[in-house]
């Protein structure tokens, strides 16, 4: 087993400190200058809940919301770092035609710090079945001019609080270039590539019990996984499939996007195992899945909702459910590397026509016009 530690993250916060007042005002002024002159309109300010170079802040605010621009809009990413108060400054000199929540996972995304502003709510995640998440998501979802689902789940439930949801997949950006390894050339390696692996226990058991199920049956193959940023649960996670003689390779966290896809590419297989024992799977829609396809790596999925409505088996992917079916599916496309490349030539054709930051921003940019012509709700609390 080899085992790669990741630095320490350095999570910001808004405790006075003289260095980072200073820096929090560098980063207002440089968002000013690259904004307040422009003309063009409409404009957009968008909100995320923690960085815009990683996970959800990625995809959408790097991804859909930058293809916007193409679209004649005028869009601010604010740096996460930034207080309320420059927050609400932006919003005063740049006076932005709507505003955009990346989720309600910070104090600073509360509908009442930006009253008279129609407000675009985006949640790609079940965050209303976190006890301590639930009554802000309620307050967002309710006062949100516009809310943008990322499955059906969650659009099922921001139904019961708002009359104007719209259900936009995840997106991710196009490719720049086909990778280097056909997919039929790559060497018998299974990825699991969570960004952090400790917070999905029931997932994680059953992927132990389907990489072992296959083990039983065949040895001619690795298992890699990313995430592994606590070193005491990758050797617990570890022990019962080095026991079981898989030979296994775990990662860290990658600092940088680019080098976490490079690392896919190596593999031919990508699973993605979705467990609704565990309720926040629910909703969950595309997620590693986009990485995976972007790479040209074969998917093994679950038919839970959503995924149902993009794979189809043995077409563009593989749907299984059951570990004996994971470990099917994953053995079948170990063998058969010419059937397994013409998949994810289909998933990535099927991409770009469902689930590519173009395709999104289009529906972004119609949805939220419509939400600028209906106006704020005037929040008040």
């Amino acid at each position: 087993m080899t085992y790669h530690k990741d630095p320490k993250v350095d999570i910001q916060s808004d405790k006075p400190n003289l260095k980072r007042f200073a820096a929090h005002r560098v980063r207002e002024l440089s968002i000013l200058s690259k904004h307040i002159f422009k003309s063009r309109r409409p404009r957009l300010v968008a909100f995320p809940c923690d960085s815009w170079k990683a996970c959800s802040g990625l995809l959408w605010g790097q991804g859909a919301l930058k293809e916007m621009e193409s679209l004649g809009w005028d869009v601010v990413l604010a740096p996460p770092q930034l207080e309320l108060s420059q927050r609400k400054r932006l919003c005063k000199l740049l006076k932005p035609d709507a505003i955009f929540f990346l989720k309600a996972r910070t104090w600073k995304n509360r509908p009442h710090h930006y009253p008279n502003i129609p407000l675009v709510f985006l949640m790609d995640d079940a965050d209303f079945l976190d006890p301590k998440e639930h009554d802000h998501v309620v307050e967002c979802t309710q006062a949100a001019a516009l809310v943008i689902a990322g499955n059906e789940y969650v659009k099922s439930w921001c139904a019961q609080h708002n009359d104007h949801v719209e259900k936009i997949w995840v997106p991710h950006v196009p490719r720049a270039t086909t990778p280097k390894i056909p997919n039929a050339q790559r060497p018998n390696i299974i990825m699991w590539a969570p960004n952090n692996p400790v917070g999905y226990t029931t997932e994680s058991d059953f992927i132990t019990n389907a990489i072992c199920t296959l083990q039983s049956h065949r040895t001619d193959f690795e298992f890699w996984m990313t995430g592994c940023k606590n070193k005491e649960w990758a050797n617990t996670f570890a022990r019962p499939l080095l026991e079981a003689g898989v030979k296994l390779k775990q990662f860290g966290y990658f600092d940088q996007y680019t080098d976490y896809l490079d690392t896919i590419a190596q593999t031919p297989i990508g699973i993605h195992p979705v467990r609704l024992e565990n309720d926040y799977a629910h909703g969950k829609s595309f997620g590693k899945i986009l990485s995976y396809i972007a790479t040209n790596t074969a998917v093994v999925t679950d038919t839970v909702p959503d995924h149902s409505d993009f794979f189809d088996h043995r077409t563009n992917g593989m749907l299984a459910d059951t570990v004996d079916e994971y470990a099917q599916s994953i053995s079948y496309l170990l063998d058969h590397p010419q059937e397994r490349q013409a998949m994810v030539d289909r998933a990535y054709a099927d991409f770009l026509e469902q689930l590519a930051t173009p395709v999104a921003a289009k529906k972004l940019d119609s949805a939220i016009r419509k939400a600028i012509e209906s106006g704020p709700k005037n929040y008040t609390q």
